[in-house]
Order: C-alpha cells, then structure tokens, then sequence
C-alpha cells in the first residue's frame, strides 16, 4: 500500500525535533486512515479496537428533523 502523501512529506511540516514531529504525524495519519476505512466496513454491533483494552459499539439509528439542532427560536 502507498505510504500517505503526508507522511511521506514530514519534514516539511517539521518544526519541532525529528523523532517528535515523525510520532505526530504518523499517529495523525494513522487516526484518519484508519476511521476512513471503518466508514466502509460493517462488522456488526461490536467493531475491533486497536487497543486491546477498548471495544467500539455501533449504534444505528434514524436521524429525522427534530434529532437536527437547527432551529434555536
């Protein structure tokens, strides 16, 4: 798989020392990668954690108008 273009261009974004910058952007690009692809999976009711402690409940729901905070008058 293609390393993500942001990942692969850290030292642009550098500012702070190598190691440091290198953990916040990988775990950033990590966090996107990885809530962009359970967009696409469904697994049922319970959704394999990366951490082994943590579990990910879905709940599925209608949203109709009045769940929408659109109106405050």
């Amino acid at each position: 798989m293609k390393k993500m273009r942001l990942v692969e261009r850290w030292k642009d974004y550098a500012k702070v020392p190598r190691t440091e910058n290198l953990g916040k952007v990988t775990y950033g690009a990590n966090f996107i990668e990885f809530y962009a692809k359970e967009a696409k999976r469904i697994y049922g009711y319970i959704i394999p954690a990366t951490l082994t402690d943590h579990r990910l409940f879905v709940l599925k729901q209608v949203s109709t108008i009045c769940d929408l905070p659109l109106s405050s008058t």
